[in-house]
């Protein structure tokens, strides 16, 4: 018969094979088997084929909680920060923009703030960085000064007016606005808009002037409660803590915009009722001295903070003798009351 013969020889090799490659096999078979946790007595013992854990197997079953690295380590973060305002080609669009920018070391990314996102920011930041950089809007900070006094805006900044140069007073509220304390001198009529470094500054809300009356203005503007203390250059300022009527004697501080800051004043006589140059008595008003000499005032100081150098407000600066050296001014509290204003205040 024609038909293909076995070779019973090689079937054997072969059976031999099938045996050495199981032996091979079995201890790693066995070094990946299940051990299983004894239980309690009598509990029924899992067989080796049983290899899914069941509840109440009494198998140890441990999980690793799955941490997420951060993308970037500080260091890299670190790095980045210092070229987001040199990398091309995201700069040549984004760096008049830019307002602010800071790590985010639990998301891996550096954030960055425009004044505006837009669709060629957001384009210019994904092909320089990918998305190691996020962008969100972020307002604009500006360095302050009495000559560029951005809101909310302080006490003691320059005032420039149609009649000439002032300086702003106290921040109060009255109703659910804000305003500053002026004198109507300043001003020549309700309705006027004063600037500081060419911007609006504000609008005259309310004045009065006459004789034997007060030299007062009401002047609406978005106003914090914050005084500068520095020179007339300066951009160093303090918060008020609230109003104080000094005893007699007591020291108090000027701030004018031309003058600056100068605390060598000396509370005299008050409720004075003073006829100035231009023929016009204003009474209400407190008379302070220099204890130096120096001058607490000048011409430019008119609607200036007098306060104490513990930040209580004091006063509204009226006017002052030609060397600077006598200083005439309305009391905080009086001014309040007249408005039916409350000054603005911070701890």
């Amino acid at each position: 018969m024609s038909g293909r013969v076995r070779d019973p020889r090689r079937r054997g090799r072969a059976r031999m094979a099938g045996l050495a490659s199981a032996a091979l096999l079995l201890p790693l078979a066995v070094s990946l088997a299940v051990t299983p946790v004894a239980g309690p007595a009598g509990a029924a013992t899992r067989s080796d084929d049983d290899r899914l854990p069941s509840v109440g197997s009494g198998l140890v079953v441990r999980e690793h909680p799955n941490v997420e690295p951060l993308q970037q380590g500080i260091r890299d973060l670190e790095l980045l920060m210092a070229r987001i305002e040199t990398a091309e080609p995201w700069v040549r669009v984004a760096k008049p923009a830019i307002t602010e920018y800071r790590m985010d070391a639990a998301r891996g990314v550096v954030l960055v703030g425009v004044e505006r996102v837009t669709p060629r920011l957001t384009r210019a930041a994904a092909r320089t960085f990918g998305d190691s950089v996020q962008l969100y809007q972020a307002k604009r900070y500006h360095r302050m000064s009495r000559g560029n006094d951005r809101a909310p805006h302080s006490a003691g900044a320059v005032l420039e007016t149609d009649l000439g140069r002032c300086t702003s007073g106290f921040g109060v509220r009255r109703g659910g606005s804000t305003y500053f304390l002026g004198t109507a001198h300043c001003f020549r009529t309700v309705g006027e808009r004063p600037t500081n470094n060419g911007r609006p500054y504000g609008r005259v809300a309310k004045r009065q002037m006459g004789n034997e009356g007060p030299d007062a203005s009401l002047v609406a503007s978005d106003f914090g409660p914050k005084v500068y203390v520095g020179g007339p250059d300066g951009n160093a300022t303090r918060t008020l803590r609230g109003a104080r009527t000094p005893a007699y004697g007591g020291r108090l501080c000027t701030s004018g915009a031309n003058t600056g800051r100068n605390c060598a004043g000396e509370r005299q006589q008050s409720d004075l009722c003073v006829r100035f140059g231009d023929g016009v008595t204003t009474c209400h008003l407190t008379r302070a001295v220099s204890a130096d000499g120096s001058s607490l005032v000048q011409p430019g100081d008119s609607g200036g903070p007098v306060y104490t150098g513990r930040r209580y407000a004091v006063g509204i600066v009226v006017g002052g003798n030609s060397e600077g050296t006598e200083l005439l001014y309305h009391p905080v509290g009086y001014l309040l009351d007249l408005w039916d204003a409350r000054l603005l205040t911070a701890p």
